[in-house]
C-alpha cells in the first residue's frame, strides 16, 4: 500500500521576514522589500563566486538578518553581513572584491563640524580617504591573487 502524504505549499511572504531595506532613488529614500537574490547575483558578479556557493553565502545571511532582527536594513549592512559570511566560507579574496570603501559617520560628522574646513577641504578629505582605503583594498587582493 503506498502512503503518500500531502504537502502544503507554503508561500513566503518577505515582507514579514525581513524588514524594509532603505533606498535611494530619484526623489530621495525610500523604503523598499528585501530581495534575498539581490545578494548572490551581487556576489557572482562582483566576485566571480559559482551560483551555488554565492546562494549558500546569500542563505547564511538571510539567518543572519533573521537572528538579529534589524528595524531596518540597509546596503552598507547587507554588505557588512556578507563580508562576515565571506570570511566564514574561508573566501578572503573574494571579501576583499566586496567590500565597501567609505567613512564611518562619525568621521564625516567631525570632519563637518571643524570650521576650519571649508566644502571643498571637506570634499577632498573624503575624496582622499576613499582613495586611500581603496588603493590598500587593491593591494591586498593583488596580494591574494598571486597566492593563488
Amino acid at each position: 500500500m503506498n502512503h503518500l502524504t500531502k504537502r502544503k505549499v507554503i508561500t513566503i511572504n518577505y515582507d514579514q521576514l525581513f524588514p524594509s531595506v532603505l533606498r535611494k532613488g530619484e526623489d530621495g529614500v525610500y523604503e523598499d522589500v528585501f530581495h534575498w537574490d539581490y545578494i548572490y547575483k551581487s556576489l557572482m558578479r562582483e566576485c566571480d563566486i559559482p551560483q551555488d556557493k554565492a546562494e549558500d553565502i546569500a542563505v547564511n545571511v538571510c539567518r543572519t538578518i533573521m537572528a538579529i532582527n534589524p528595524p531596518v536594513l540597509t546596503a552598507p549592512l547587507i554588505r557588512e553581513i556578507t563580508c562576515i559570511e565571506l570570511l566564514k566560507a574561508g573566501l578572503t579574496l573574494e571579501r576583499f572584491k566586496y567590500t565597501r570603501i567609505g567613512l564611518p559617520v562619525a568621521d564625516i560628522d567631525k570632519l563637518e563640524a571643524d570650521p576650519s574646513i571649508d566644502r571643498i577641504e571637506f570634499r577632498e578629505a573624503i575624496s582622499d580617504h576613499v582613495l586611500e582605503e581603496w588603493n590598500l583594498v587593491k593591494s591586498e587582493i593583488k596580494k591574494l591573487e598571486k597566492k593563488d
